[in-house]
């Protein structure tokens, strides 16, 4: 089963095959869950396999430098990481496999996560007795999602690590990227909007702790809902300043590329 992961850049990247950018892969996801106020409390790895992948001890293999760049991350920022694999081979699910470390994995209820969420990383999430629902697998979103949005969203700030700027010799990550794009608003136009502001200051707190910078990147998107690549606008947050979000100067895919933009 295929989840929703339209995005230009992630296919133009891997079509270029530029090592340093790394991201998570059609069927993972990488989270930041936060408190209200945007502090960063856990990072949690999500992956969407098959039968034979689900009851393995491995991930991806091909994801083993952005798996390394998210325990960088971690270790740096003093944030805890874990690691989740939920089937795509099945209509829905209600149990998931869950580990501290990549490797030792095992099988437990949705409701049983909720609990090492709150016990063992203390997320401020409200537990609730009997909670055992199935969560179902569709083409737009994922079982875990809903599941996410359902059980935990209230209470906390969540979001996605889109992409890595890393260093090529060192391999480790310099950067975290915010994609985000429009169909209405012309890119000269177009500025952060204040309702992401928490997901925003989120990202910016975990940066922060690891001493990485944090960019917003905006493209396009054209008539036929064409994403156009070819010019991206760059923006600087860091909100530890007086003005939190700085910037706004468009770039070529070409200077996107080979640039250290994410340095300035």
């Amino acid at each position: 089963m295929k989840y929703y992961r339209g995005n230009e850049i992630y296919r133009a990247l891997e079509n270029a095959r530029v090592e340093k950018f790394k991201f998570s892969y059609k069927d993972s996801w990488s989270l930041v869950y936060g408190s209200k106020r945007s502090d960063s409390i856990l990072l949690l790895y999500v992956l969407a396999c098959d039968e034979n992948r689900y009851y393995s001890n491995k991930l991806k293999e091909k994801n083993s430098d952005y798996l390394n760049c998210l325990k960088y991350l971690a270790h740096k920022s003093n944030v805890p990481l874990c690691f989740i694999k939920f089937r795509n081979d099945i209509n829905e699910i209600e149990k998931v496999m869950f580990s501290k470390d990549s490797e030792n994995f095992r099988e437990i209820y949705l409701y049983d996560l909720k609990n090492i969420f709150v016990k063992d990383y203390n997320l401020p999430v409200p537990v609730e007795a009997l909670s055992t629902k199935k969560y179902l697998n569709d083409s737009i979103s994922s079982a875990y999602h809903k599941w996410q949005r359902e059980n935990l969203g209230a209470n906390i700030v969540v979001s996605d690590i889109d992409l890595l700027v890393v260093n090529p010799k060192t391999k480790s990550p310099e950067a975290i990227v915010e994609l985000k794009r429009s169909k209405k608003i012309p890119i000269e136009k177009w500025e952060p909007l204040p309702e992401d502001y928490p997901n925003f200051r989120l990202i910016s707190s975990l940066c922060k702790r690891a001493k990485l910078r944090f960019k917003i990147v905006f493209t396009q998107i054209l008539k036929g809902n064409k994403e156009d690549i070819s010019r991206l606008k760059i923006f600087t947050v860091d909100f530890h300043r007086k003005t939190p979000i700085t910037g706004g100067k468009i770039i070529s895919w070409h200077d996107f590329l080979e640039n250290e933009w994410y340095k300035y």
